[in-house]
């Protein structure tokens, strides 16, 4: 019942929370596991949707990262906020890059750039310069921990 610690993460956000643990843990097919059930108990959620599509696209762990999957997510993600918000835009980006679309990831950075607030500038300037020169993008924050 309600209070219950010990509950499976139900929601979206509690099931990507339980992903970035097992991710830490050095745990990717689990994790993709409870990255799937979010999408399913979450399917309208953009921030939901583009924070499993970021760590799939950017992940340093090759086991983690899924491109084409990243892509999907990251376009519905920009569906749902109708193509006008950066951190959805930033993330397709990424995730085009990640499967080697260069050009349509500079074309999306270019729209993220846009709308980027100052502080977030020269983080997206980098990863435009990255994806003009071929690269995707890895985020180190997103380093297995164990």
């Amino acid at each position: 019942g309600p209070g219950h610690w010990s509950a499976e993460p139900t929601t979206g956000p509690e099931l990507v929370a339980r992903a970035h643990l097992l991710l830490c843990q050095g745990k990717p097919a689990e994790a993709r596991e409870d990255f799937a059930a979010a999408i399913a108990a979450a399917p309208e959620d953009h921030a939901c949707l583009n924070e499993i599509s970021w760590v799939l696209a950017t992940h340093p762990n090759p086991e983690a990262r899924d491109g084409p999957v990243a892509v999907r997510l990251a376009t519905k993600a920009c569906e749902l906020t109708n193509w006008d918000s950066e951190p959805e835009l930033d993330t397709l980006a990424a995730a085009y890059a990640e499967c080697g679309e260069f050009d349509r990831a500079i074309e999306l950075q270019q729209s993220a750039l846009d709308r980027a607030p100052t502080e977030a500038l020269l983080e997206e300037e980098a990863r435009l310069k990255q994806y003009q020169a071929g690269e995707a993008f890895r985020d180190p924050s997103l380093a297995d921990e164990a």
